[in-house]
């Protein structure tokens, strides 16, 4: 227990290396470890250092949790590898790799890991084109195709962006209906066209064919049943001596006016009209009349039987257009035939053949009949039941 003094040391640690950390080997003694601190933040251990952007010499590095990378990818700054056997490798990033890219087109994948330049064009911020096709825009765009192999449900296209040679020389069908100059999409016939029509070329219907409003051809329309009009209402003409209309304002179908440049030269025009009729108990006369736009040409003044009382009466005529344009020729022959009696007694008869007149043929004309009686009765009483006419263009 007694006190005892020696002479103290320098304190006893001894073999370190500068800048280098201690490691403990032992309760009681120091060695130098791995770690080195290069200036006040930075350290090494081989090829592994943290706060330095110093390339360091090769050395492995196994973790066995998550790594975060801060700061990589930026020119200047290292960029991690992962090799073939999973070692790490560091190089100088170049601030980055993308190269070749074509200035406003949208890029596309050509294989997992390099881009290269798509055909899809960004021009402004709402504006792509793609060959011929643009989106967002009314410029006119290079010539290109498009195939549908699916259906178009679009929006309204406005009339003023079609322009008169949109489809080009091609040929087009429409399996379903088609609709011209209206926005009804519940159409019951193939063809619908309301509003003046034009056909330049040559067209053939199989079925009826129906225009809502004025039909224009400048070839040859050949429509099977070929109807202009056919009356609605009865028309009476009676105690007066004015040429007066046996066709009624009111039409069943059709309509009486021959739209500009329909008629050319050989186009036929059907008439047949029906009735009754009765005169007074005296010997009277009568003509008609049939006018084809401006110009009329009347039958001769015919006699008729006294006394002639609800007896039935048939017109037909065959209207010739020898020759089309704004001075054409115009022809008709028709046959009237009046009964009188019961009986075998000879039915009044009158006809207009041989006479000829002028017609425009590029304006619209309108087709009628009329009846004129020679003296005002009312007895003298001329009553059209039908009358239909029919076009051979």
């Amino acid at each position: 227990g007694a006190l005892a003094t020696t002479t103290c040391g320098s304190g006893g640690v001894t073999g370190g290396v500068n800048n280098w950390i201690p490691l403990w080997t032992g309760a009681s003694s120091l060695a130098t470890s791995s770690l080195q601190q290069n200036g006040t933040t930075t350290f090494t251990q081989m090829g592994f250092a943290i706060g330095t952007s110093t390339i360091q010499p090769s050395g492995n590095l196994y973790v066995a949790r998550g790594v975060t990378f801060a700061g990589l990818g930026s020119a200047g700054n290292p960029c991690v590898s992962v090799g073939a056997t999973g070692i790490l490798a560091t190089s100088t990033c170049s601030g980055g790799s993308l190269s070749g890219g074509q200035s406003n087109y949208i890029p596309i994948w050509t294989n997992a890991t390099t881009l290269g330049t798509s055909s899809l064009q960004q021009n402004g911020t709402t504006t792509f084109t793609l060959g011929g096709i643009a989106i967002g825009t009314s410029t006119a765009q290079n010539q290109g195709n498009i195939y549908i192999t699916g259906n178009y449900l679009g929006g309204t296209i406005s009339a003023g962006l079609v322009s008169s040679n949109a489809f080009g020389s091609g040929n087009f069908a429409f399996p379903g209906s088609l609709a011209v100059g209206t926005s009804n999409t519940a159409l019951a016939d193939a063809l619908t066209v309301v509003g003046t029509t034009l056909l330049s070329g040559n067209a053939t219907t199989t079925g009826a064919f129906s225009v809502g409003g004025n039909l224009s051809e400048q070839g040859s329309l050949l429509d099977v049943g070929g109807l202009l009009f056919a009356t609605g209402a009865f028309v009476n003409v009676s105690n007066s001596t004015a040429s007066t209309s046996l066709i009624s304002a009111t039409l069943a179908n059709g309509t009486t006016t021959i739209p500009a440049n329909v008629l050319r030269a050989g186009s036929i025009i059907h008439l047949k009209a029906f009735g009754l009729w009765n005169t007074t108990s005296t010997a009277q006369t009568a003509t008609f009349w049939i006018k084809l736009g401006s110009n009329a040409i009347q039958s001769p003044n015919g006699p008729t039987t006294a006394g002639i009382n609800n007896k039935g009466w048939i017109m037909q005529c065959d209207i010739t257009i020898w020759s089309a344009g704004a001075s054409g020729v115009w022809s008709p022959s028709c046959m009237f035939s009046g009964f009188a009696g019961g009986g075998a007694a000879t039915p009044n008869q009158n006809y207009i053949d041989g006479s000829t007149s002028t017609i425009d043929t590029t304006s619209a004309a309108k087709l009628d009949v009329l009846w004129q009686w020679g003296s005002a009765f009312t007895t003298n009483s001329m009553t059209s039941t039908q009358v239909v006419a029919e076009l051979e263009p």
